[in-house]
């Protein structure tokens, strides 16, 4: 197995069954394609590193699904064709802006899934050690989370069609 050390973040090469990071290591970068999705919940923090911003944001569906919400990318910065900033919120960040200006007696009287979520995961490419760093994580929340049951029925971004209708779908098409 090749594993090597690359400033305080143990990577991993080949063989997937031996993965333990060392005890020098303090930071893990610490998830894997092969975990099941219900091994127990790893704690994201500031200053934590990822190889890439793939195995990140793998990492943070992960941990947003078991603690029972969802995320978005809200900001992300190119250079020279690669990643170099990303900021994640929860789904419910932000605050409802309209972008009409209507007589509030004549439209619905409907909320906003926008309430002001202070989730946030501010993240970073640094080029000189070639990881992925958590600039800033904030974990608070000012909603009841979901269990993964509600979260599957009832979140827009993991509603799926069933397979056999897609299959219907594309027969009629």
């Amino acid at each position: 197995m090749d594993n090597y050390y690359d400033d305080n973040v143990y990577v991993y090469e080949n063989d997937a069954e031996n993965r333990m990071p060392s005890p020098d290591n303090n930071v893990e970068n610490d998830f894997y394609e092969d975990e099941p999705e219900d091994s127990p919940l790893k704690e994201i923090y500031s200053g934590q590193t990822f190889t890439s911003f793939e195995i990140l944001e793998q990492s943070l569906k992960r941990y947003a699904s078991q603690k029972g919400f969802e995320i978005r990318v809200v900001k992300s910065e190119k250079e020279d064709n690669a990643w170099v900033r990303k900021t994640y919120k929860c789904y419910h960040g932000g605050k409802y802006i309209p972008k009409k200006k209507v007589d509030p007696t004549q439209t619905q009287d409907r909320e906003s899934i926008r309430i002001e979520c202070g989730f946030l995961v501010n993240t970073s490419y640094r080029k000189c050690q070639n990881l992925v760093f958590v600039n800033k994580f904030v974990s608070e929340y000012n909603y009841e989370l979901q269990n993964g049951i509600d979260l599957q029925e009832f979140s827009p971004l993991l509603r799926k069609l069933p397979d056999n209708i897609v299959e219907e779908i594309q027969f009629y098409v």
